[in-house]
This record gives C-alpha cells, sequence and structure tokens, in this order.
C-alpha cells in the first residue's frame, strides 16, 4: 500500500476511534445525569411519617388512630400504645395549654409523676377538640435518671430524654385519627 495513503486511512481510524470514544462517553454522563436526578425527584417526594405505623382503634367503634413504637432506650413506654377516649363533651381545660405550630392544634396536657427505683414514671393526658368531638390519649413513659449511668450512657441518656419531642409525636399520632 501506498505510504501517501496510510498515513491519512490511519490518521482518520484514529480521529474516528476517539470521536467515538467521547461520544460513548457523554452518552454515559448524560445516562448518570438521569438517573441522579430521578433520584432526586423521588427523594424530594414528600414521604408520609407514619406510613409504616401500627394501626390502634380507640373507644368508638369504627375509629382509629396510628402510633410509631417509640424506637427509644431511655425512655419506656409503660401504657402504650396510648388509651384514646372520643366524647361528645365541651372542650375545657385544667392543665397547661399547647398549640403545636405544624398542625395550629391546641392541646390540654395534663401531666402526674412519680418516682420508683431510679426511673421517674409520667402519666399524661393530651386532650384536644376534633370536630364537634373532645379527644384524649393518654399513656404513661418511664425516664430513667440518667445519672445512675455512668459515661457514655449517661450522656446518651440525656441526649436523648432531652432532645425526645413528645408533643410533636403526640400532634403526629393525633392526626391520623380518624372518627
Amino acid at each position: 500500500m501506498n505510504k501517501k495513503l496510510l498515513i491519512p486511512i490511519s490518521l482518520l481510524i484514529v480521529i474516528s476511534s476517539i470521536a467515538l470514544i467521547f461520544t460513548q462517553v457523554e452518552l454515559q454522563n448524560q445516562k448518570k445525569i438521569k438517573q441522579i436526578q430521578e433520584q432526586q425527584a423521588l427523594n424530594n417526594v414528600a414521604v408520609d411519617p407514619t406510613t409504616y405505623w401500627n394501626t390502634a382503634t380507640t373507644n368508638v367503634e369504627g375509629s382509629t388512630f396510628k402510633y410509631p413504637e417509640l424506637g427509644t432506650t431511655y425512655i419506656n413506654a409503660q401504657t402504650w400504645p396510648p388509651e384514646v377516649e372520643i366524647s361528645s363533651d365541651i372542650f375545657s381545660c385544667k392543665g397547661e395549654i399547647a398549640t403545636i405550630a405544624s398542625s395550629g392544634t391546641t392541646y390540654c396536657i395534663q401531666t402526674t409523676s412519680e418516682g420508683a427505683a431510679g426511673t421517674i414514671f409520667n402519666s399524661y393526658s393530651y386532650t384536644y377538640q376534633k370536630k364537634d368531638k373532645v379527644v384524649k390519649f393518654t399513656f404513661t413513659l418511664g425516664f430513667p435518671q440518667c445519672a445512675n449511668y455512668d459515661d457514655p450512657n449517661k450522656t446518651a441518656c440525656k441526649y436523648e430524654q432531652n432532645n425526645f419531642d413528645l408533643n410533636k409525636l403526640i400532634d403526629a399520632m393525633a392526626q391520623t385519627l380518624n372518627l
């Protein structure tokens, strides 16, 4: 074969190969970008946090609510899930009033405490108005005294108990109540 013809053909093959490689790389990059965009779209979908919660019944036939397992180490459920009473009474409060910002629901919260063997047992009553009914969630949680632990458990205990948002949890459960 002629040397003059061999150089341009070789050059054409090299350029074509490089172009093919760049095209394949670009296609792979576009595919990765599409996968990332799809994953981001899935991550942006609002997921109902109560989806995997358990369902319990109330004292009114057909009424249910959802509740989670606490999943805590230093907060022990004594009466869980909460007992729920639904009545046609008029809403009144003889306890602390708290309005939960996320839902705008106002609760009457009553708490009584007893201590035994290094644990404080708090009995709670959250009462609120839903439609024309008065709803009351009652339950008891045990809080071991963190000072009874050595570190790192003492620190973990304090952290868990200080960051446990009971109002937010009860509000989320109350929002699942169907009458």
